[in-house]
């Protein structure tokens, strides 16, 4: 889930570049939690962005320039995983937890299932297949 504190600024910036909502994909997505990146609440040095009311609140450490800061609209979203985890199935947390290390309380404490129950994305059950452009 952190990661998407990463990836955010990147989106905002090719959001206000293509002046167009993005469609969100992600491969190898497990329980899909970077796919809802727009859903959480971020404080990037000076700048508060996203859902104040997330009960997640990202705020890794910036430094830079500020990234723009309209979040954009999110016209798809869409990931595969060879096993996706449904994050409100009952068995999740059991599949979840243990790869967050016990050493890792904030990771615990900002788990997908703080939002994994209220915002689901198509996750569907195959691999990734390389297109011939690939190297």
């Amino acid at each position: 889930m952190r990661r998407s504190s990463i990836l955010t600024p990147g989106f905002l910036a090719i959001a206000e570049r293509a002046r167009q909502p993005l469609k969100v994909s992600e491969i190898g997505a497990s329980a899909g939690i970077n796919l809802h990146w727009d859903h959480y609440h971020y404080r990037l040095g000076s700048m508060m962005l996203g859902d104040g009311s997330s009960g997640v609140q990202l705020e890794p450490k910036w430094q830079g320039p500020l990234p723009p800061a309209a979040v954009p609209r999110i016209l798809e979203r869409a990931a595969c995983d060879l096993f996706p985890i449904n994050p409100g199935a009952p068995d999740a947390e059991e599949r979840l937890l243990p790869y967050i290390w016990a050493d890792q309380f904030e990771r615990l404490t900002l788990t997908v299932f703080q939002v994994g129950r209220r915002d689901r994305a198509a996750l569907d059950p195959v691999g990734c297949v390389l297109h011939d452009s690939c190297p």
